[in-house]
């Protein structure tokens, strides 16, 4: 049959040529990425082709780990379908022990996983064969390691700045030193090894580029980074930098200002001797600097802050550290300036702390705040950054004039101590007897009465008179937190910027100094993802809510040779979401369609147990919430609600 087709195309062919009539080109042309169409003497046929998907970095990805057996990755997620049907990558373990989970942004993260470990990346789509991306082979860094991911969603241009601190005093030492580092080298003379810092270190990321509109940057970030050649061990200060404990990240968003940090008095470039901070997508590089002075406080940047790891000091030496925990929040009580949310990368355990606003939307409320009220904002900038209201009564110079809304400020106070009607009096009342009364003339030893001025200023920072502290719980406490939260309107309000950063900005952070909506948030993770302008980039769509986390607190024997669960997983058969310390608990705060979420806990002795939590909080009983597996039942009946948000367990089998 072939060959009859194959000849009637050449006679055909041969008598066009022999008879001289024209053959008109044929035209291919695509309209609306529909297959394409052949045009010949105005009559259009539809061409059959298959769609393909193209991905031009299937061999551009990299996987990092260090002893812990817990890592990251990144891959660049440019594939795309011919017929402009959705990418979907898919990942998998193909050689060599361990888990890898992925987005679809360009990241995934591995568990359990060491040097043998090859990993695979392939790009699918509905309608057209896959594309297997080039094998990618774990590497192993001596030092622990997590990352710092950034996603700007916004149509502007955004600078990292990662900064380390100058050692402080950490009790019960009385010399400044750094924990973190004496837990990683299991010091025991920690009066003589204090691995002392005197400068500020920073890093700052893709150098002053930044990261461009609607781009990601991971950085990968090891603990510590050697200063010079030869470190002695941690009896001399400056020989090392610590990149995981107490940390601050800036975001910049005007280059201008970026730039000239770096030629402040005292700021210097730094060499590094071994390994630190370092762009692996994303970004080309980072610049170190050291410094001996904070950042321009009136900068346009936003604060946010990590410590990776945990130390417990109040143990005996050597300190026991968790190298799997991550602590991080968004810093709003000095000022707010830009839309960040944070969650943990590689975990999607708990929501994010922060907003995914955008930046328009965010701006916008801020301008109507400014505009609503005497609010003042920082001086000298091109977009809005307001102050918290400490920075207003104090009368911060950096800011353009206070005195309208402290005096503002000041009257509703006199209004509300004078005023029954005002539905904040009792408040009132009970907040000025424990600043008046029980705290500058009982606990500080003053006369008389401080000034309405000096007064204020105690309040809104929540500082006490003199050393004795303020209280963080009871009846003074509670009418302090409830004035800060009755929100009546901005001209009313006790404190209108509260008012701000709860409602109109929708952020779960600190909006004043003890304020409890959300403080550090810790939870296990192989590093942060910090996004500006969107939720692009969180795993976990919920914002951190306390009332909807759920503690677990596994069973813990007497000191002595019986096991101990080590290992904890959730939603998974494998107990590959973090490790546990003797008596440490976990917490999660999942979408309701997580549940049921299968709970897996390993002890010491490698043996894994399980139970199935039903429902996400409030829980309300054992019968309801949880339920066991036949295999697991004799352990698994241990298992008990204790609160709404609590549930604990038996101890490992002996």
């Amino acid at each position: 049959m072939t060959h009859y087709i194959r000849y009637f195309i050449f006679t055909i062919s041969s008598f066009l040529s022999i008879t001289g009539y024209a053959v008109e080109p044929i035209i291919r042309s695509t309209t609306n990425n529909e297959m394409p169409t052949q045009t010949q003497d105005d009559q259009t046929y539809q061409s059959i082709q298959s769609p393909r998907i193209t991905w031009p970095g299937y061999n551009s990805a990299m996987a990092q780990v260090d002893n812990t057996e817990n890592g990251f990755g990144s891959f660049t997620a440019n594939a795309t379908d011919s017929s402009n049907h959705p990418v979907t990558y898919l990942f998998e373990v193909i050689a060599g022990p361990g888990t890898v989970k992925g987005s679809q942004t360009g990241s995934f993260s591995l568990s359990g996983v060491n040097g043998s470990t090859v990993v695979r990346i392939t790009a699918t789509a509905d309608d057209a064969a896959p594309v297997v991306g080039a094998a990618i082979t774990v590497q192993v860094s001596t030092v622990p390691i997590k990352v710092l991911a950034f996603y700007n969603n916004t149509s502007e241009t955004i600078y990292p700045v990662i900064e380390a601190p100058i050692s402080g005093v950490v009790p019960s030492v009385a010399l400044p030193r750094d924990p973190w580092m004496q837990g990683l080298f299991a010091v025991t003379d920690v009066n003589k090894f204090r691995f002392q810092a005197t400068k500020l270190h920073r890093v700052y990321v893709n150098g002053t580029n930044g990261i461009p509109p609607k781009q990601t940057a991971l950085v990968s970030v090891p603990f510590y980074s050697h200063l010079v050649p030869n470190p002695s061990g941690g009896d001399i200060a400056d020989h090392y930098v610590d990149w995981w404990s107490s940390m601050r990240v800036y975001l910049y968003d005007v280059q201008s200002n970026l730039v000239q940090t770096q030629s402040e008095p005292g700021v210097s470039p730094v060499t590094l001797y071994s390994p630190g901070p370092t762009c692996i997508s994303g970004c080309s590089q980072t610049e170190v600097f050291s410094a001996t002075g904070i950042m321009p406080t009136n900068d346009p940047q936003q604060l946010t802050e990590y410590t990776f790891a945990d130390v417990i000091t109040a143990a005996s030496v050597p300190y026991p550290i968790n190298l799997s925990i991550v602590n991080y929040d968004y810093s709003a009580v000095d000022q707010v300036y830009l839309p960040v949310a944070m969650e943990p990368y590689g975990s999607n355990l708990v929501g994010y702390t922060g907003t995914v606003l955008d930046l328009t939307s965010f701006r916008n409320s801020l301008n109507t705040f400014l505009a609503e009220t005497s609010w003042p904002a920082y001086a000298g900038l091109p977009y809005p950054r307001a102050p918290g209201a400490y920075n207003v009564v104090i009368g911060n110079s950096q800011l353009t004039p206070t005195g309208p809304q402290t005096t503002e400020l000041t009257n509703n106070w006199i209004d509300c101590l004078a005023n029954v009607s005002n539905p904040n009096h009792a408040n009132c009342l009970t907040v000025n007897n424990l600043f008046v009364v029980k705290n500058y003339q009982n606990a500080c030893d003053n006369e008389g009465l401080p000034t309405t001025a000096e007064l204020l200023q105690h309040i809104y920072g929540y500082v006490s008179f003199c050393a004795t502290p303020l209280p963080s719980s009871g009846f003074d406490f509670d009418a302090y937190s409830a004035l800060q939260y009755n929100f009546v309107g901005y001209a009313q309000d006790f404190n209108p910027y509260t008012q701000l950063i709860h409602r109109a900005l929708r952020m779960n952070v600190y909006a004043y100094s003890v304020d409890d909506a959300v403080g550090f948030i810790r939870t296990t993770g192989n590093g942060l993802v910090v996004t500006v302008g969107g939720d692009i980039g969180l795993t976990n769509p919920q914002q951190y809510d306390k009332q909807k986390v759920i503690t677990v607190s596994p069973g813990t024997p007497p000191p002595g040779p019986l096991p101990i669960f080590t290992h904890y997983g959730v939603c998974s058969k494998t107990a590959s979401s973090g490790q546990l310390g003797r008596g440490e608990s976990f917490s999660l705060q999942l979408p309701n369609s997580s549940f049921p979420c299968e709970i897996t806990l390993e002890d010491s002795n490698h043996i894994l147990y399980h139970f199935t939590l039903n429902e996400p909080a409030p829980l309300t009983s054992t019968a309801a919430d949880i339920s066991c597996a036949a295999a697991d039942n004799s352990w698994c009946s241990g298992v008990q609600i204790t609160s709404a948000q609590g549930i604990s367990t038996s101890a490992p089998n002996p």
